[in-house]
């Protein structure tokens, strides 16, 4: 789960063309770094990815989006400095337990900001690409999180209305707040298991990628 925040939260997204612009940034981020995308979704002063890299190139990914989406819009709209609030953040997230609560935590930002009232009425999300409301773009990698729901639009929709209409969604958030302190999400044993199989080399050698990791040594 990645996510970056234009600086002083200032707004990132001015206009409709300047989110076209970013996705498809995403889709040559895809074709160049073989980066996988399996979620989306722009907020004005932010945005939410949940991606997957095989090469293990998140830093040199992230640099490209973000740089090449600061020279786009400051070159468009005659301004300068930084556009994002320092680095990128980052959380590694076990997939198998969480990709269905992180799919609709991040598809619910819109209704959370009561920008619409619904997930799917929001265009700039994967929301209505994973509900069957449009063809999905072919950047889009959709069968890990339609996986986790059982490949079952219905059941997918369904566990979208259930984190609406309980009290899931700030949990979600204070889970998400304490694991990016040590940049991992997962329960105790995928934790343990992370810890055991990279922390000695991270220590030794420290990783750009997810450099929050370090503070699973405490």
């Amino acid at each position: 789960h990645v996510y970056s925040r234009g600086n002083q939260k200032q707004t990132i997204f001015i206009s409709d063309e300047d989110r076209y612009f970013f996705l498809k940034i995403l889709r040559d981020a895809h074709e160049r770094h073989n980066l996988v995308i399996h979620l989306y979704c722009l907020m004005d002063s932010h945005y939410h990815l949940t991606l997957e890299t095989p090469e293990a190139n998140l830093s040199r990914i992230m640099h490209f989006i973000n740089s090449a989406y600061s020279i786009h819009l400051n070159t468009k709209y005659g301004r300068c400095g930084h556009l994002f609030q320092g680095r990128f953040k980052a959380i590694l997230v076990q997939a198998d337990a969480y990709a269905r609560t992180l799919t609709c935590y991040i598809h619910a930002n819109p209704v959370v900001k009561s920008i619409v009232d619904r997930p799917e009425k929001y265009a700039w999300s994967s929301c209505q690409d994973y509900f069957g409301l449009r063809k999905p773009p072919p950047w889009l990698s959709r069968r890990v999180i339609m996986g986790s729901f059982g490949d079952s639009v219905e059941i997918l929709i369904q566990e979208h209305e259930r984190y609406l209409q309980t009290p899931g969604g700030p949990a979600t958030e204070t889970d998400l707040k304490k694991a990016s302190r040590v940049g991992i999400w997962g329960n105790p044993d995928f934790i343990d298991e992370i810890r055991r199989a990279y922390l000695t080399d991270r220590m030794e050698h420290p990783d750009s990628e997810l450099c929050e990791l370090r503070r699973l040594r405490v």
